[in-house]
């Protein structure tokens, strides 16, 4: 979905960094965990929702906000579209 989305916005990427890597890599699976924890301390124990499809929207919400708004230390405060408009 991710790719799709950058190529509806003429970004070529050129590399994918997943968790599927060597086990016990900090340099190769550092930024997937460090992702998955913010998922889960800010968006998955947060999200209440009586069904998927609610919980899933809240998910969508909360992937717009971690990409366009919200600062991320690696970025000097900048969220990761500001990447893309520099």
């Amino acid at each position: 979905m991710c790719l799709l989305w950058f190529a509806g916005h003429v970004v070529r990427v050129r590399r994918l960094l997943t968790d599927n890597t060597l086990v016990y890599r900090p340099g190769t699976t550092g930024k997937a965990e460090r992702f998955n924890r913010t998922l889960l301390t800010e968006c998955a124990y947060a999200l209440t929702g009586s069904s998927n499809s609610e919980r899933a929207q809240g998910l969508d919400r909360f992937m717009d906000h971690y990409n366009t708004e919200r600062g991320h230390s690696a970025l000097v405060g900048r969220p990761p579209i500001s990447q893309l408009t520099a």
